[in-house]
């Protein structure tokens, strides 16, 4: 009895500290870190994983700062535009403002920080034609020429392009 009490305490040990290892590296992945690596004590079943779990988070990591990279271009690209470009997520919150879209409307990087819906750019009408067409999923792109709405009260007519931009489950829309 003594023997099978000092195994399975010796089974506990060699496990559970692997194992516990791994969970942390899955609550660091759940934190955003990818520089998290687990120390591998051995080449068995769990050191095996605990490799692959490092494999994987390098090329997580290195897919990480290839997008980064990616969007900053976007970024720089869209700031050389001289039209107003922006995106929105789901909520028609705008999350984005190419440099020429705070200049035109008069929004401050603050303001949109802050909390900018699309209602506050367009008619009302033209808002909820908007949210409707793009809604209900089958709308891609509108082509239309409606008011935009500067931050000052003033407005300007325009001839826009808004398409919708997939993004995992929001949906961005450039205009």
């Amino acid at each position: 009895a003594a023997a099978m009490t000092l195994l399975i305490i010796l089974v506990n040990i060699s496990f559970s500290k692997p194992l516990r290892k791994l969970l942390s590296g899955i609550g660091e992945i759940r934190k955003g870190n990818l520089d998290y690596r687990i120390e591998i004590s051995s080449m068995d079943e769990i050191g095996f994983i605990s490799n692959e779990f490092n494999s994987m988070m390098s090329n997580l990591n290195r897919s990480r700062i290839e997008l980064l990279k990616s969007e900053r271009k976007y970024r720089d690209m869209t700031d050389l535009l001289p039209d107003l470009i922006f995106e929105t997520d789901s909520d028609l919150r705008i999350t984005y403002f190419n440099r020429a879209g705070f200049e035109i409307t008069g929004y401050s990087e603050e303001d949109l920080a802050g909390g900018i819906f699309l209602n506050r750019l367009v008619e009302e009408n033209d808002y909820r034609i908007f949210r409707d067409r793009f809604m209900d999923g089958k709308t891609e792109r509108i082509f239309s020429k409606h008011k935009v709405i500067k931050k000052d009260g003033s407005s300007f007519y325009g001839e826009n392009s808004i398409s919708i931009a997939p993004s995992g489950s929001d949906k961005s829309f450039l205009l």
